[in-house]
């Protein structure tokens, strides 16, 4: 739970990242590289959004690295899994293989601490046994935001109103 937790916030760590950052355009808009997209790939997408670190390679990466911590034998394939898709989206123009690579090790790093919040493994165990019902609410919430690579979150984040207040909390 701790570490599926902690791949969640790396990749919203990795967005407020993009947020906060100095612009850094992807591949598909910057007109220095002449960069042509395949096939299918629309040109104005993910257009003006920073693509460092990329937040996909930072939650992909995080969870991949809470199945490699489980579980060897399951975590290297994941990671060569993971690590073919992330340059799939570099080939897209998505990204540019150092923003999938600051991703990734932050998502690695994210779950790596897991080891160092030994209490709240007990207090969600504990709020999961007093509040049944709001625990697994939560959890699909959760879970299906993962799913989902937290879409909803950025349609609300994106409108106006709530970008700049998003942009003064980041900026205290």
């Amino acid at each position: 739970m701790i570490g599926t937790l902690l791949a969640a916030f790396s990749g919203v760590f990795s967005r407020g990242l993009q947020l906060t950052l100095p612009t850094h355009l992807r591949p598909l808009h910057d007109p220095a590289l002449n960069f042509v997209p395949p096939d299918g790939v629309d040109p104005d997408a993910l257009n003006h959004w920073n693509s460092f670190p990329s937040d996909h390679a930072a939650l992909y990466f995080g969870l991949v690295a809470v199945i490699f911590f489980s579980n060897a034998k399951l975590g290297y394939p994941a990671f060569l899994w993971t690590a073919v898709i992330t340059m799939v989206r570099s080939y897209l123009g998505y990204h540019y293989p150092t923003d999938s690579l600051a991703g990734a090790a932050l998502g690695v790093f994210a779950v790596s601490l897991h080891g160092r919040f030994p209490l709240l493994g007990s207090r969600l165990l504990s709020f999961e046994k007093r509040v049944t019902p709001a625990f697994y609410m939560l959890a699909f919430f959760v879970t299906y935001q993962i799913a989902t690579l937290f879409d909803e979150v950025r349609v609300l984040l994106a409108l106006p109103c709530l970008r700049a207040l998003t942009r003064r909390v980041l900026h205290l």
